[in-house]
Protein backbone atom coordinates (compact mmCIF):
# COMPACT_ATOMS: atom_id res chain seq x y z
CA UNK A 1 0.00 0.00 0.00
CA UNK A 2 1.34 3.43 -0.95
CA UNK A 3 0.10 6.02 1.54
CA UNK A 4 -0.22 9.74 0.83
CA UNK A 5 2.86 11.43 2.35
CA UNK A 6 0.73 14.42 3.36
CA UNK A 7 -0.86 12.20 6.02
CA UNK A 8 2.41 12.22 7.95
CA UNK A 9 3.36 15.01 10.36
CA UNK A 10 5.97 17.67 9.65
CA UNK A 11 8.85 15.87 11.39
CA UNK A 12 8.03 12.62 9.58
CA UNK A 13 7.97 14.41 6.23
CA UNK A 14 11.37 15.93 6.98
CA UNK A 15 12.67 12.45 7.76
CA UNK A 16 11.14 11.09 4.54
CA UNK A 17 13.10 13.71 2.62
CA UNK A 18 16.31 12.67 4.40
CA UNK A 19 15.74 9.06 3.40
CA UNK A 20 14.89 10.06 -0.18
CA UNK A 21 18.13 12.04 -0.41
CA UNK A 22 20.08 8.91 0.50
CA UNK A 23 18.10 6.10 -1.19
CA UNK A 24 16.01 7.82 -3.87
CA UNK A 25 12.30 8.14 -4.55
CA UNK A 26 11.51 4.67 -5.91
CA UNK A 27 9.75 3.25 -2.84
CA UNK A 28 6.38 2.20 -1.46
CA UNK A 29 5.39 3.74 1.88
CA UNK A 30 3.04 2.06 4.36
CA UNK A 31 0.70 3.57 6.95
CA UNK A 32 3.27 2.76 9.65
CA UNK A 33 5.86 4.91 7.89
CA UNK A 34 7.93 2.07 6.44
CA UNK A 35 9.53 3.18 3.17
CA UNK A 36 10.00 -0.05 1.21
CA UNK A 37 12.82 -0.02 -1.37
CA UNK A 38 14.45 -2.60 -3.59
CA UNK A 39 17.39 -3.52 -1.40
CA UNK A 40 20.72 -2.00 -2.51
CA UNK A 41 22.68 -4.59 -0.52
CA UNK A 42 21.10 -7.86 -1.67
CA UNK A 43 23.12 -8.37 -4.85
CA UNK A 44 26.43 -8.15 -2.99
CA UNK A 45 25.29 -10.18 0.03
CA UNK A 46 23.11 -12.82 -1.63
CA UNK A 47 24.34 -12.71 -5.21
CA UNK A 48 20.79 -11.88 -6.30
CA UNK A 49 19.06 -8.53 -6.66
CA UNK A 50 15.92 -7.64 -4.73
CA UNK A 51 13.07 -6.55 -7.02
CA UNK A 52 10.31 -6.96 -4.41
CA UNK A 53 10.83 -3.85 -2.24
CA UNK A 54 11.97 -5.83 0.80
CA UNK A 55 14.28 -3.15 2.23
CA UNK A 56 12.31 -1.03 4.69
CA UNK A 57 13.32 2.20 6.43
CA UNK A 58 11.00 3.71 8.99
CA UNK A 59 10.53 7.46 8.74
CA UNK A 60 10.00 7.80 12.51
CA UNK A 61 12.93 5.79 13.87
CA UNK A 62 15.43 6.08 10.98
CA UNK A 63 16.08 2.33 11.27
CA UNK A 64 16.18 0.09 8.22
CA UNK A 65 16.16 -3.65 7.61
CA UNK A 66 16.13 -5.95 4.57
CA UNK A 67 13.91 -9.01 4.89
CA UNK A 68 16.02 -10.89 2.34
CA UNK A 69 19.70 -10.23 3.14
CA UNK A 70 19.03 -9.04 6.74
CA UNK A 71 21.12 -5.88 6.38
CA UNK A 72 20.45 -3.33 9.14
CA UNK A 73 21.07 0.40 8.71
CA UNK A 74 20.62 3.56 10.78
CA UNK A 75 19.83 6.44 8.43
CA UNK A 76 19.45 8.98 11.23
CA UNK A 77 19.15 8.91 15.00
CA UNK A 78 15.72 9.56 16.41
CA UNK A 79 15.48 12.93 18.12
CA UNK A 80 12.29 13.74 19.98
CA UNK A 81 13.37 16.41 22.45
CA UNK A 82 9.92 18.06 22.45
CA UNK A 83 8.03 14.96 23.50
CA UNK A 84 7.95 12.96 26.71
CA UNK A 85 5.72 10.31 25.15
CA UNK A 86 6.63 6.74 24.37
CA UNK A 87 7.55 6.61 20.68
CA UNK A 88 6.97 3.83 18.16
CA UNK A 89 9.78 1.32 18.18
CA UNK A 90 10.68 -0.63 15.06
CA UNK A 91 14.14 -2.12 15.51
CA UNK A 92 13.01 -5.55 16.73
CA UNK A 93 10.02 -5.14 14.43
CA UNK A 94 12.46 -5.06 11.53
CA UNK A 95 14.22 -8.09 12.96
CA UNK A 96 11.13 -10.24 12.39
CA UNK A 97 9.69 -11.93 9.36
CA UNK A 98 6.77 -10.11 7.77
CA UNK A 99 4.37 -12.82 8.97
CA UNK A 100 5.45 -12.17 12.57
CA UNK A 101 4.44 -8.51 12.54
CA UNK A 102 0.72 -9.21 12.85
CA UNK A 103 1.20 -11.56 15.81
CA UNK A 104 3.82 -9.77 17.90
CA UNK A 105 3.12 -6.32 19.40
CA UNK A 106 5.47 -3.68 18.07
CA UNK A 107 7.62 -2.64 21.07
CA UNK A 108 7.90 1.01 22.00
CA UNK A 109 10.92 3.08 22.91
CA UNK A 110 11.20 4.97 26.17
CA UNK A 111 13.82 7.52 27.10
CA UNK A 112 16.43 6.25 29.55
CA UNK A 113 17.00 9.18 31.91
CA UNK A 114 19.05 9.91 34.99
CA UNK A 115 21.94 7.59 34.13
CA UNK A 116 25.66 8.09 33.79
CA UNK A 117 28.66 6.04 32.80
CA UNK A 118 30.11 3.73 35.42
CA UNK A 119 33.51 4.81 36.71
CA UNK A 120 36.00 2.53 38.39
CA UNK A 121 35.83 4.48 41.64
CA UNK A 122 32.03 4.16 41.95
CA UNK A 123 30.08 1.87 44.27
CA UNK A 124 28.11 0.58 41.31
CA UNK A 125 31.26 -0.52 39.51
CA UNK A 126 32.51 -2.24 42.67
CA UNK A 127 29.15 -3.98 43.06
CA UNK A 128 29.28 -5.36 39.50
CA UNK A 129 32.82 -6.63 39.88
CA UNK A 130 31.88 -8.30 43.16
CA UNK A 131 29.21 -10.14 41.15
CA UNK A 132 31.81 -11.27 38.64
CA UNK A 133 30.77 -8.92 35.82
CA UNK A 134 33.70 -7.77 33.69
CA UNK A 135 34.48 -4.41 32.06
CA UNK A 136 33.80 -6.03 28.69
CA UNK A 137 30.32 -7.09 29.83
CA UNK A 138 29.63 -3.65 31.29
CA UNK A 139 30.34 -2.12 27.87
CA UNK A 140 28.57 -4.82 25.84
CA UNK A 141 25.34 -4.62 27.82
CA UNK A 142 25.47 -0.82 28.30
CA UNK A 143 25.29 -1.08 32.10
CA UNK A 144 25.11 2.33 33.78
CA UNK A 145 24.82 3.99 37.16
CA UNK A 146 21.50 5.53 38.11
CA UNK A 147 20.86 8.91 39.68
CA UNK A 148 17.74 10.86 40.62
CA UNK A 149 14.89 8.35 40.87
CA UNK A 150 17.41 5.62 40.01
CA UNK A 151 19.96 6.55 42.65
CA UNK A 152 21.80 3.54 44.04
CA UNK A 153 20.82 1.30 41.14
CA UNK A 154 22.62 -0.33 38.24
CA UNK A 155 20.60 0.39 35.12
CA UNK A 156 20.30 -2.58 32.76
CA UNK A 157 18.72 -1.59 29.43
CA UNK A 158 17.74 -4.18 26.87
CA UNK A 159 18.12 -2.74 23.38
CA UNK A 160 19.66 0.75 23.55
CA UNK A 161 19.70 3.20 20.64
CA UNK A 162 21.14 6.51 21.74
CA UNK A 163 19.13 7.39 24.84
CA UNK A 164 16.15 5.23 23.86
CA UNK A 165 15.42 1.70 25.05
CA UNK A 166 12.55 -0.76 24.82
CA UNK A 167 12.90 -1.83 28.48
CA UNK A 168 15.21 -1.47 31.43
CA UNK A 169 15.63 -2.71 34.98
CA UNK A 170 17.25 -0.83 37.83
CA UNK A 171 18.97 -3.17 40.31
CA UNK A 172 19.57 -1.69 43.75
CA UNK A 173 23.03 -2.16 45.24
CA UNK A 174 22.29 -0.23 48.46
CA UNK A 175 19.64 -2.55 49.95
CA UNK A 176 16.50 -0.74 48.77
CA UNK A 177 13.18 -2.32 49.75
CA UNK A 178 12.33 -2.84 46.08
CA UNK A 179 15.31 -4.72 44.68
CA UNK A 180 14.31 -4.02 41.07
CA UNK A 181 12.63 -1.03 39.46
CA UNK A 182 11.01 -1.23 36.03
CA UNK A 183 9.61 1.50 33.77
CA UNK A 184 5.91 2.23 34.15
CA UNK A 185 3.52 1.37 31.32
CA UNK A 186 5.95 -1.10 29.71
CA UNK A 187 5.11 -4.80 29.89
CA UNK A 188 8.26 -6.83 30.57
CA UNK A 189 6.49 -9.96 29.32
CA UNK A 190 6.77 -8.52 25.79
CA UNK A 191 10.59 -8.52 26.02
CA UNK A 192 13.27 -11.23 26.05
CA UNK A 193 16.47 -9.68 27.38
CA UNK A 194 19.45 -9.96 24.99
CA UNK A 195 17.39 -11.53 22.19
CA UNK A 196 18.15 -8.65 19.82
CA UNK A 197 21.88 -9.49 19.99
CA UNK A 198 21.31 -12.99 18.60
CA UNK A 199 21.40 -14.18 14.98
CA UNK A 200 18.40 -15.82 13.39
CA UNK A 201 18.89 -19.54 12.95
CA UNK A 202 21.84 -19.76 15.36
CA UNK A 203 22.50 -23.06 17.07
CA UNK A 204 21.91 -22.40 20.79
CA UNK A 205 20.07 -19.91 22.96
CA UNK A 206 19.73 -20.37 26.73
CA UNK A 207 16.83 -18.97 28.78
CA UNK A 208 17.25 -17.92 32.42
CA UNK A 209 15.26 -15.85 34.89
CA UNK A 210 17.13 -12.58 35.50
CA UNK A 211 19.09 -10.13 33.38
CA UNK A 212 22.19 -10.50 35.58
CA UNK A 213 21.91 -14.29 35.18
CA UNK A 214 21.91 -13.81 31.41
CA UNK A 215 24.92 -11.49 31.53
CA UNK A 216 26.90 -13.91 33.68
CA UNK A 217 25.77 -16.90 31.62
CA UNK A 218 27.26 -15.76 28.31
CA UNK A 219 26.46 -13.80 25.19
CA UNK A 220 23.97 -16.41 23.89
CA UNK A 221 21.87 -16.35 27.07
CA UNK A 222 18.62 -14.42 27.48
CA UNK A 223 16.26 -13.60 30.33
CA UNK A 224 12.47 -13.84 30.47
CA UNK A 225 12.47 -11.51 33.52
CA UNK A 226 11.02 -14.07 35.90
CA UNK A 227 9.91 -17.68 36.15
CA UNK A 228 6.95 -17.53 33.76
CA UNK A 229 7.13 -17.20 29.98
CA UNK A 230 4.45 -15.25 28.12
CA UNK A 231 2.76 -15.94 24.81
CA UNK A 232 4.53 -12.95 23.26
CA UNK A 233 7.94 -14.12 24.48
CA UNK A 234 7.29 -17.55 22.93
CA UNK A 235 6.43 -15.88 19.61
CA UNK A 236 9.55 -13.72 19.79
CA UNK A 237 11.71 -16.79 20.33
CA UNK A 238 9.98 -18.64 17.52
CA UNK A 239 10.72 -15.74 15.14
CA UNK A 240 14.47 -16.35 15.60
CA UNK A 241 14.24 -20.00 14.58
CA UNK A 242 16.96 -21.22 16.97
CA UNK A 243 18.08 -24.80 16.44
CA UNK A 244 18.16 -25.49 20.20
CA UNK A 245 16.47 -23.66 23.08
CA UNK A 246 17.71 -24.48 26.58
CA UNK A 247 15.35 -23.92 29.55
CA UNK A 248 17.49 -23.11 32.60
CA UNK A 249 15.39 -21.33 35.21
CA UNK A 250 16.39 -21.36 38.89
CA UNK A 251 16.52 -24.64 40.81
CA UNK A 252 13.88 -23.69 43.41
CA UNK A 253 10.30 -24.95 43.18
CA UNK A 254 9.00 -21.82 41.42
CA UNK A 255 11.83 -21.95 38.90
CA UNK A 256 11.30 -25.63 38.13
CA UNK A 257 7.55 -25.25 37.78
CA UNK A 258 8.23 -22.38 35.37
CA UNK A 259 10.89 -24.42 33.57
CA UNK A 260 8.44 -27.25 32.96
CA UNK A 261 5.69 -24.93 31.71
CA UNK A 262 8.13 -22.99 29.53
CA UNK A 263 9.48 -26.16 27.90
CA UNK A 264 5.95 -27.32 27.16
CA UNK A 265 4.98 -23.98 25.56
CA UNK A 266 8.16 -23.80 23.51
CA UNK A 267 7.72 -27.39 22.34
CA UNK A 268 4.19 -26.67 21.13
CA UNK A 269 4.85 -23.28 19.57
CA UNK A 270 8.39 -23.19 18.15
CA UNK A 271 10.39 -25.14 15.60
CA UNK A 272 13.37 -25.55 17.96
CA UNK A 273 14.65 -28.58 19.84
CA UNK A 274 13.79 -27.95 23.49
CA UNK A 275 16.20 -28.92 26.26
CA UNK A 276 15.52 -28.56 29.96
CA UNK A 277 17.91 -28.46 32.88
CA UNK A 278 17.32 -28.45 36.62
CA UNK A 279 19.86 -26.13 38.17
CA UNK A 280 21.08 -26.57 41.77
CA UNK A 281 18.72 -25.14 44.37
CA UNK A 282 21.51 -23.22 46.07
CA UNK A 283 23.26 -21.78 42.98
CA UNK A 284 21.74 -19.80 40.13
CA UNK A 285 23.43 -18.82 36.88
CA UNK A 286 24.65 -15.55 38.37
CA UNK A 287 26.55 -17.50 41.01
CA UNK A 288 28.09 -19.89 38.48
CA UNK A 289 29.40 -17.75 35.65
CA UNK A 290 29.56 -18.85 32.03
CA UNK A 291 32.05 -21.71 32.16
CA UNK A 292 30.48 -23.49 35.15
CA UNK A 293 26.95 -22.84 33.87
CA UNK A 294 27.55 -24.23 30.38
CA UNK A 295 29.42 -27.28 31.74
CA UNK A 296 26.61 -27.98 34.20
CA UNK A 297 23.94 -27.70 31.51
CA UNK A 298 25.85 -29.94 29.09
CA UNK A 299 26.05 -32.61 31.79
CA UNK A 300 22.55 -32.39 33.27
CA UNK A 301 20.09 -31.20 30.64
CA UNK A 302 17.67 -33.52 28.84
CA UNK A 303 15.79 -33.26 25.57
CA UNK A 304 12.23 -32.29 26.43
CA UNK A 305 9.70 -34.60 24.76
CA UNK A 306 6.53 -33.91 26.69
CA UNK A 307 5.41 -33.30 30.27
CA UNK A 308 4.15 -36.81 30.93
CA UNK A 309 7.32 -38.56 29.76
CA UNK A 310 9.61 -36.16 31.58
CA UNK A 311 7.68 -36.69 34.81
CA UNK A 312 7.94 -40.46 34.40
CA UNK A 313 11.68 -40.19 33.86
CA UNK A 314 12.00 -38.17 37.04
CA UNK A 315 13.39 -34.93 35.63
CA UNK A 316 11.10 -32.92 37.89
CA UNK A 317 10.44 -33.04 41.59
Amino acid sequence: MNVDINKFNELERINIEKIENKYGTDYIITSKGDMMYNCPFCEEKRGKADNDHKFGINCRSGLGFCFKCHTKVVVFKYNNSNSEKIIPFLFEYFNMNEDDKNEIPTPELIELRDVYKLTKDSLGYEYLHDRGITDEQIDYYNLMNGMGDHLGRIMIPNLLIGKWTDFYQGRSYIGAKNKYSNPKNVDKTNIVFNLHNQTKGQKNFYLVEGAFDAIRGGYNVGSIYGSSISEVQVKLLNSYNFKNLHCCLDGDSAGQLGNNKMAEELLKNTRSNIYICKLPEDRDVGDMGEEEFKEYVDKHERLYVNKKLNNILGYFD
